[in-house]
Protein backbone atom coordinates (compact mmCIF):
# COMPACT_ATOMS: atom_id res chain seq x y z
CA UNK A 1 0.00 0.00 0.00
CA UNK A 2 2.86 2.38 -0.71
CA UNK A 3 4.51 1.92 2.68
CA UNK A 4 8.11 0.96 3.39
CA UNK A 5 9.14 -2.68 3.33
CA UNK A 6 8.50 -4.23 6.75
CA UNK A 7 8.16 -7.51 8.60
CA UNK A 8 4.39 -6.93 8.78
CA UNK A 9 4.35 -6.64 4.99
CA UNK A 10 6.09 -9.99 4.81
CA UNK A 11 3.44 -11.45 7.13
CA UNK A 12 0.77 -10.16 4.75
CA UNK A 13 2.50 -11.76 1.76
CA UNK A 14 2.82 -15.04 3.64
CA UNK A 15 -0.90 -14.95 4.47
CA UNK A 16 -1.77 -14.41 0.82
CA UNK A 17 0.42 -17.39 -0.06
CA UNK A 18 -1.44 -19.56 2.47
CA UNK A 19 -4.79 -18.51 0.98
CA UNK A 20 -3.52 -19.17 -2.55
CA UNK A 21 -2.46 -22.68 -1.58
CA UNK A 22 -5.84 -23.53 -0.09
CA UNK A 23 -8.01 -21.90 -2.74
CA UNK A 24 -5.80 -22.59 -5.77
CA UNK A 25 -6.54 -19.04 -6.87
CA UNK A 26 -4.14 -16.17 -7.36
CA UNK A 27 -4.96 -12.66 -6.13
CA UNK A 28 -4.84 -11.61 -9.80
CA UNK A 29 -7.49 -14.15 -10.88
CA UNK A 30 -10.05 -12.65 -13.25
CA UNK A 31 -12.87 -13.42 -10.81
CA UNK A 32 -11.57 -10.74 -8.43
CA UNK A 33 -13.05 -7.47 -9.61
CA UNK A 34 -14.16 -4.37 -7.77
CA UNK A 35 -14.13 -4.91 -4.01
CA UNK A 36 -13.85 -8.69 -4.32
CA UNK A 37 -10.35 -9.99 -3.62
CA UNK A 38 -8.84 -13.30 -2.54
CA UNK A 39 -9.06 -12.46 1.18
CA UNK A 40 -12.66 -11.24 1.10
CA UNK A 41 -13.75 -14.20 -1.03
CA UNK A 42 -12.20 -16.73 1.36
CA UNK A 43 -13.47 -14.92 4.46
CA UNK A 44 -17.03 -14.70 3.15
CA UNK A 45 -17.05 -18.44 2.49
CA UNK A 46 -16.22 -19.49 6.05
CA UNK A 47 -17.38 -21.69 7.60
CA UNK A 48 -20.59 -22.69 5.83
CA UNK A 49 -19.30 -22.61 2.24
CA UNK A 50 -15.80 -23.91 2.80
CA UNK A 51 -16.16 -26.35 -0.09
CA UNK A 52 -16.60 -23.38 -2.45
CA UNK A 53 -13.15 -22.09 -1.55
CA UNK A 54 -11.02 -25.13 -0.81
CA UNK A 55 -9.71 -27.27 -3.61
CA UNK A 56 -11.65 -30.56 -3.84
CA UNK A 57 -8.46 -32.59 -3.66
CA UNK A 58 -7.77 -31.24 -0.17
CA UNK A 59 -11.22 -32.11 1.16
CA UNK A 60 -11.33 -35.72 0.00
CA UNK A 61 -10.95 -38.42 2.67
CA UNK A 62 -10.32 -35.92 5.46
CA UNK A 63 -11.02 -36.84 9.06
CA UNK A 64 -13.01 -34.35 11.13
CA UNK A 65 -9.88 -33.27 13.03
CA UNK A 66 -8.06 -32.65 9.79
CA UNK A 67 -10.99 -30.60 8.49
CA UNK A 68 -10.80 -28.45 11.63
CA UNK A 69 -7.07 -28.00 11.06
CA UNK A 70 -7.74 -26.86 7.51
CA UNK A 71 -10.21 -24.24 8.75
CA UNK A 72 -7.63 -23.09 11.31
CA UNK A 73 -5.00 -22.92 8.57
CA UNK A 74 -7.30 -20.62 6.61
CA UNK A 75 -7.84 -18.48 9.70
CA UNK A 76 -4.07 -18.08 10.04
CA UNK A 77 -3.99 -16.83 6.44
CA UNK A 78 -6.79 -14.39 7.21
CA UNK A 79 -5.04 -13.12 10.34
CA UNK A 80 -1.85 -12.54 8.37
CA UNK A 81 -3.75 -10.51 5.77
CA UNK A 82 -5.50 -8.10 8.10
CA UNK A 83 -5.64 -4.71 6.46
CA UNK A 84 -3.91 -2.97 9.33
CA UNK A 85 -0.29 -4.07 9.86
CA UNK A 86 -0.70 -3.60 13.62
CA UNK A 87 -3.44 -6.24 13.60
CA UNK A 88 -1.23 -8.89 11.97
CA UNK A 89 0.55 -11.50 14.07
CA UNK A 90 4.30 -11.87 14.06
CA UNK A 91 5.90 -14.67 12.04
CA UNK A 92 6.94 -16.25 15.35
CA UNK A 93 3.27 -16.56 16.31
CA UNK A 94 2.39 -17.83 12.83
CA UNK A 95 5.14 -20.44 13.01
CA UNK A 96 3.97 -21.69 16.40
CA UNK A 97 0.40 -21.91 15.20
CA UNK A 98 1.32 -23.80 12.06
CA UNK A 99 3.42 -26.26 14.06
CA UNK A 100 0.46 -27.03 16.32
CA UNK A 101 -1.78 -27.46 13.28
CA UNK A 102 0.76 -29.75 11.64
CA UNK A 103 1.00 -31.93 14.74
CA UNK A 104 -2.76 -32.17 15.05
CA UNK A 105 -3.26 -32.84 11.35
CA UNK A 106 -0.79 -35.70 11.56
CA UNK A 107 -2.62 -37.11 14.58
CA UNK A 108 -0.60 -36.00 17.59
CA UNK A 109 -3.26 -36.20 20.31
CA UNK A 110 -1.08 -34.31 22.80
CA UNK A 111 -1.74 -31.02 21.02
CA UNK A 112 -5.47 -31.51 20.45
CA UNK A 113 -6.69 -29.81 23.64
CA UNK A 114 -4.35 -26.88 23.08
CA UNK A 115 -5.49 -26.63 19.48
CA UNK A 116 -9.14 -26.49 20.49
CA UNK A 117 -8.63 -23.39 22.62
CA UNK A 118 -6.35 -21.90 20.00
CA UNK A 119 -8.90 -22.38 17.24
CA UNK A 120 -11.52 -20.63 19.35
CA UNK A 121 -9.13 -17.75 19.94
CA UNK A 122 -8.24 -17.47 16.24
CA UNK A 123 -11.88 -17.59 15.14
CA UNK A 124 -12.82 -14.94 17.65
CA UNK A 125 -9.99 -12.66 16.50
CA UNK A 126 -10.89 -13.06 12.83
CA UNK A 127 -14.57 -12.42 13.51
CA UNK A 128 -13.92 -9.36 15.68
CA UNK A 129 -11.07 -8.08 13.52
CA UNK A 130 -8.85 -7.71 16.60
CA UNK A 131 -11.40 -5.38 18.15
CA UNK A 132 -9.10 -4.81 21.09
CA UNK A 133 -6.21 -3.89 18.80
CA UNK A 134 -3.80 -5.78 21.09
CA UNK A 135 -2.42 -8.37 18.69
CA UNK A 136 1.07 -8.36 20.19
CA UNK A 137 0.00 -9.56 23.64
CA UNK A 138 -1.96 -12.51 22.29
CA UNK A 139 -0.77 -16.02 23.08
CA UNK A 140 -2.02 -17.62 19.91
Amino acid sequence: MGQCVSAKGDVYSYGILLLEIIARKRPTDSMFVGDLNLRSWVRSSLPERLANVVDDLLLRNMRREQHECLVSFIHVGLLCTNESPQERPTMRHVGRRLEILRSTFLGNAATTSHLTSTISDLVHKVQTGYASGDSQSSTY
